[in-house]
């Protein structure tokens, strides 16, 4: 077996520049220990700021593309993007965030709530039709 790059580890991000490498004609080789990820579509509550947060925000804007991609290769995952509610629980979060809006639900301690854009996407889901999608590419998965 011969690659031009190898990736190292199989999550959500490891997959995804392993496929996209693979579109672009580069043979891969993705090395994995296959132990679990996660991942968060919502860059404001995460505390992001500065280059960070506008690295979050590009990718979260990108999302849709790459799921209506995957979809066209018939691979559904499950995601939503109606934006993330976050509840101030300190003076400093409500004036950080400007959460001036009421909490759309109980929270303890809640002082005002904004909604961020944001959303879920099924992350063991997204994995696997990236992984998919690899493959079907000709990418080596070790």
């Amino acid at each position: 077996m011969r690659a031009d790059v190898a990736v190292v580890g199989a999550g959500i991000i490891g997959a995804l520049a392993a496929y996209e490498l693979a579109k672009r004609g580069v043979a891969v080789a993705l090395l994995d220990a296959e132990k679990e990820g996660a991942a968060t579509l919502a860059p404001y509550p995460e505390g992001l700021s500065g280059e960070l947060l506008e690295a979050g925000l590009y990718g979260l804007a990108r999302y849709p593309e790459l799921l209506a991609e995957l979809r066209e290769r018939g691979l559904e995952v499950e995601a939503g993007f109606s934006g993330t509610w976050v509840a101030a629980l300190s003076l400093g979060e409500k004036e950080a965030w400007q959460a001036q809006d009421p909490l759309p639900y109980p929270v303890r301690g809640g002082l005002g709530a904004r909604r961020f854009p944001g959303g879920f996407v099924h992350p063991k889901a997204l994995r696997e039709a990236l992984l998919e999608a690899f493959r079907d590419l000709g990418g080596t998965y070790l």
